[in-house]
């Protein structure tokens, strides 16, 4: 996988050995070892497991071979976009979330529109006669 979600969810278990002194180094490397890693940790005010979160924060490691800081960040502004229209409206399908901010869609799709260019007034056989006219020697359809 190229992926990965890591949600961080439960209290960190602690270990107590007598002699022993232990400290917790997990934590961000720095280091990228997939494409993308999404890591996500519940924020909580109190110690209460019970109690609920006071949201998430997180933070993205990619690979900088294949991703720019740009799309990084763009890439984390739609997924929190995502989760933030899941939690406002959670009647609607993933399928039905938008990623997109306002007028990004509207840009997106003007960039892959290209050149408009006028569509040809000839029929399908008017330019093969046309072609065969212009080349008699050439195959005119395959």
């Amino acid at each position: 996988f190229q992926t990965m979600l890591v949600l961080q969810n439960q209290e960190r278990a602690g270990i107590d050995l007598p002699g022993v002194t232990s400290r917790d180094r997990s934590g961000h490397t720095g280091i990228s070892k997939f494409d993308l890693t999404f890591s996500l940790t519940e924020n909580r005010e109190s110690a209460d497991r019970t109690a609920p979160a006071q949201g998430i924060g997180g933070y993205l490691e990619y690979a900088t071979d294949l991703f720019d800081e740009a799309t990084a960040r763009a890439l984390c502004d739609r997924f929190a976009r995502v989760l933030t229209e899941a939690v406002e409206h959670p009647d609607r399908a993933v399928g039905d979330l938008d990623p997109l901010g306002p007028g990004e869609r509207d840009r997106l799709l003007a960039q892959g529109h290209g050149t408009a260019r006028p569509l040809p007034t000839a029929t399908a056989p008017e330019a093969v006669r046309l072609w065969a006219s212009r080349t008699p020697g050439a195959t005119a359809v395959r």
